[in-house]
């Protein structure tokens, strides 16, 4: 098939922050798709954006769509050919409207964006629960999670429901931060508590094994070589020996960026020191060629990165040192449920979402029908 219009046009995020959305046709078909905005954004990502987003969507429109007219998308390799030929335009407009560009390209080919990929596996869901950092006022850690170790979808959807249901509940709150997870008064331990006895409640509850996981984003209160928190300061090694105590104590499953974002020497400390997953989010940015075999895994943000093609080359690095990827929203979310079909066509073990707002729902209703069609098929 042979694409005769490309339109880029900006839309508002859930954080209420501008991004792209894009819309290509071709003479058989016709695709659109939006992407996401961080902000929590580590130093090594690509600009969403260069200048204002209405800025680039408009340069994207004058200069990029035109030299797409009349090429042929007919399988995954023509939407990365087209992505690396504009490529050369990312200082110029940033990396959204690439990457938005690539998903409606997708979206032309099959509606059922996973079945491109060829993979087929439903992902285990690490939801937000409480949230702090830079998405919220509240605790110094950016994110509280659950982990349904099931792949039976809506039972897992169904027992992080729950969850944030009721911790909303214990904690009393009347707020939510960017990602719709509560926003807690309490500090980063006695958030943990809470989630920690409610988790186990639910578990017993539905015979579904809950897992916790802790954001730390630690990057966010990094100062002159100690982490700030309200109470204390520590050096790196303090931090470190913080951590394991949590993962000890709490029985964590997994920890993203407990270090900042480039103490490679302290990750695999702290690795070499539990079972737990450490994980790396600002510390690798999406891009493979800041990775290192350190830790048990990292996070998957597309547009870290800004091009489908990095992030698939980013996924196979991952897979070549035995690291596990978790493909993840951002806080700044569109209703574009994509990021489902990515996490199952390209087979990440996780998927990091939430259970508030309809844009994160959105995904969360995706990974059921999919899943409901596999379980059918």
């Amino acid at each position: 098939m042979r694409i005769v219009s490309v339109h880029a046009r900006e839309i508002m995020a859930s954080s209420g922050t501008p991004t792209a959305e894009i819309e290509v046709k071709t003479n058989r078909s016709s695709g659109r798709a939006s992407v996401p905005t961080g902000t929590s954004t580590g130093k090594y990502e690509v600009n969403a954006f260069v200048g204002s987003a209405a800025d680039s969507i408009k340069t994207f429109n004058s200069e990029v769509g035109p030299t797409l007219l009349g090429a042929e998308v007919n399988k995954l390799g023509d939407v990365l050919s087209i992505e690396k030929k504009v490529e050369k335009f990312i200082p110029k407009i940033g990396g959204n409207p690439i990457l938005c560009l690539s998903y409606a390209l997708l979206r032309n080919l099959n509606k059922d964006v996973y079945k491109i990929f060829g993979g087929l596996s439903i992902p285990y869901q690490v939801c937000n629960i409480i949230g702090g950092g830079r998405h919220a006022e509240g605790t110094e850690f950016q994110e509280f999670h659950v982990i349904p170790m099931t792949k039976d979808y809506p039972r897992s959807m169904d027992a992080s429901k729950r969850i944030h249901s009721l911790v909303g509940e214990r904690l009393k709150s009347k707020r939510v931060g960017l990602e719709g997870a509560w926003v807690s008064t309490l500090g980063n331990r006695k958030s943990l508590e809470v989630l920690h006895e409610v988790a186990k409640s639910v578990s017993d509850e539905t015979g579904v094994r809950i897992n916790l996981g802790l954001d730390v984003a630690a990057s966010e209160f990094y100062k002159d070589e100690k982490y700030l928190y309200r109470d204390k300061k520590l050096n790196g090694d303090e931090q470190i020996e913080f951590i394991l105590d949590l993962i000890k104590r709490f029985n964590l499953h997994y920890v993203e960026d407990p270090l900042h974002e480039d103490d490679f020497k302290g990750f695999a400390e702290l690795q070499k020191k539990t079972k737990c997953m450490v994980i790396g989010d600002d510390l690798f940015a999406t891009n493979a060629s800041r990775l290192r075999p350190i830790c048990k895994g990292a996070i998957v943000k597309p547009n870290q990165i800004g091009m489908l093609h990095k992030v698939i080359e980013f996924l196979q690095a991952l897979g070549e040192h035995g690291m596990t990827p978790i493909i993840s929203h951002r806080s700044g979310e569109t209703n574009d449920s994509i990021l489902a079909d990515l996490a199952v066509g390209l087979e990440t073990p996780y998927i990091k979402v939430s259970a508030f707002g309809a844009e994160r729902i959105a995904k969360m209703e995706r990974l059921k029908e999919i899943y409901e069609t596999v379980k059918q098929s």
